[in-house]
């Protein structure tokens, strides 16, 4: 009777399965690179919103219309931000070996900043588009401020009182 096959060992099987916590990752930096483009320039996107906000806000101007897009697109580079940095989280606490965990927060936001930077860097090449510091540092703020909750969270879900 042949020898019914061996299981692979658990750290092959579990190396395998880590490659697939980056897909998310991987994804969501490609539609931080895509938004990038020239598919979402200021005057693009405000041609998909004018009409909603002059439909919800009749009386306001032009001179309004486009301080609330403005406004849109800054909260916009803060979520995307925020999200790269929950995802980054996750990787991070799930893949770095217990030797390395306490290195999460730190290596999430210099990938958040790495990428923020690249990411304006690459727009200064695109047409109708512009590099800005500040959005650079609105990018590393709102991965700030998703790590820092993390971070207070994770503290404070890990302090047990004693049952004494």
């Amino acid at each position: 009777m042949p020898e019914a096959p061996k299981p692979k060992p658990a750290a092959s099987r579990e190396g395998k399965f880590r490659w697939w916590r980056f897909a998310p990752v991987i994804v969501w930096l490609g539609l931080i690179f895509f938004a990038s483009t020239g598919t979402f320039t200021p005057r693009k996107t405000l041609r998909l919103i004018h009409p909603v906000l002059v439909w919800a806000f009749p009386t306001a101007s032009e001179q309004q219309i486009d301080r609330v897009n403005l406004i849109l697109r800054k909260v916009g580079h803060f979520s995307e931000y925020a999200c790269l940095a929950g995802l980054l989280a996750w990787l991070t606490i799930t893949t770095l070996p217990p030797s390395k965990l306490s290195w999460w927060f730190t290596i999430s936001l210099v990938v958040i900043a790495l990428v923020a930077a690249s990411d304006e860097f690459h727009q200064r090449f695109v047409p109708d588009r512009n590099a800005s510091l500040a959005d650079i540092g609105l990018d590393i703020l709102g991965g700030l401020t998703l790590l820092s909750c993390i971070a207070v969270w994770r503290s404070c879900s890990s302090f047990r009182p004693s049952q004494d």
